[in-house]
């Protein structure tokens, strides 16, 4: 399939971790991606390192995109890692990061206190309203708290 023909029909990666891929470098699956007809992937931050390498893979490729923030995994890591503030950074610099995210609340491994879930996922609701950007949200048993929140 050439996808650079508009009247051929393609896909689009929404939820990438080129970061975390083992099997093969980032530039071999963004190049086997394009090959199986994927003209472009978001690629998402998880982390405040997997966030700079999303940028990174965004500058990096012409039809990789990012989204930049902190999985919940981690919320109990980042106190003192002034990490909104960095995720912001990274989103005003790079016009190709099109979302705030991966962000919310996971009851299901419970790796970090709910509360601090919930205080992180409160202030990347807060930046993507700044910067006027969607939020991919991640959501695993916490659906009910997840939707206090937003509302």
């Amino acid at each position: 399939m050439n996808i650079k023909d508009n009247n051929e029909p393609y896909f689009i990666d929404t939820h990438a971790h080129l970061d975390m891929i083992k099997q093969m470098s980032p530039e071999t699956a963004v190049k086997q991606s394009v090959e199986e007809g994927v003209r472009y992937i978001i690629n998402v931050g998880s982390s405040l390192e997997g966030s700079r390498m999303s940028s990174m893979y965004s500058a990096k490729f012409d039809n990789v995109y990012a989204a930049v923030g902190i999985h919940p995994y981690y919320a109990g890591e980042q106190e003192a890692t002034g990490y909104i503030s960095l995720i912001e950074e990274l989103a005003v610099a790079n016009k190709k990061i099109i979302a705030i995210g991966e962000t919310g609340l996971d009851y299901f491994r419970n790796l970090s206190p709910k509360d601090e879930q919930r205080k992180m996922f409160i202030e990347h609701i807060e930046l993507a309203l700044k910067q006027d950007l969607p939020l991919i949200i991640h959501d695993r048993d916490a659906h009910e708290d997840i939707y206090d929140v937003l509302k």
